[in-house]
């Protein structure tokens, strides 16, 4: 605000979203299963005792879907699902023209649906859940593997498979069988007008 001269009273409020479990009406960070220390945390008071401006904190997923239902590629739907694809899997639901979050606030956490019974540790720390499969850390291990390169990029993997290379083609396809295999049972279970995909 200094840097750009910008007085603090113009500020309407600030908005963070955060990977994990959020209870936006206590302003909590419940649990983030990707970055050790954040559980419990009170940062929505501590960055308005801070800052004094109103914060608003949620799941980052349900603020992306809320972002994409309003303004973006699910505009018009009554229903829809969002969900990224990064370091790990998340999702985010719109039904009946609202953002869901559930009793716990955890609805829509789609990175977290088992795809088999017997799979890898998850840092939830359930097994075999999607995100297991598709997060990032995930498919650098098994793209290393498929193609014998040490710390191959995911983006080099995706110019590879651009370029016709059956293994990386092999790898996309397990990827997209996951991710499919999980959308099919959410389709199965909300039968939502729209999946958005980030």
């Amino acid at each position: 605000l200094s840097r750009h001269q910008i007085n603090v009273r113009y500020v309407k409020g600030i908005g963070i979203g955060l990977p994990g479990l959020v209870d936006p009406v206590k302003g909590l960070v419940i649990f983030l299963p990707n970055m050790p220390g954040w559980k419990n945390v009170a940062l929505k008071k501590e960055m308005e005792r801070r800052l004094s401006v109103p914060v608003f904190l949620d799941n980052d997923v349900n603020v992306i879907t809320l972002g994409e239902w309003r303004f973006g590629a699910g505009a018009g739907a009554r229903d829809m699902i969002g969900i990224t694809l990064g370091t790990g899997v998340g999702g985010g639901l719109i039904l009946n023209g609202a953002l869901y979050r559930g009793p716990g606030f955890a609805a829509g956490e789609l990175g977290h649906i088992p795809v088999n019974m017997k799979g890898p540790q998850c840092g939830c720390p359930s097994f075999a859940c999607l995100e297991a499969y598709v997060g990032n850390a995930r498919l650098q291990k098994r793209g290393e593997a498929l193609l014998r390169r040490k710390n191959i990029a995911l983006e080099d993997i995706f110019a590879l498979a651009k370029a016709g290379d059956e293994r990386a083609l092999r790898f996309w396809d397990e990827a997209g069988e996951y991710i499919g295999s999980a959308l099919v049972g959410v389709v199965n279970m909300l039968n939502p007008s729209r999946i958005v995909i980030g």
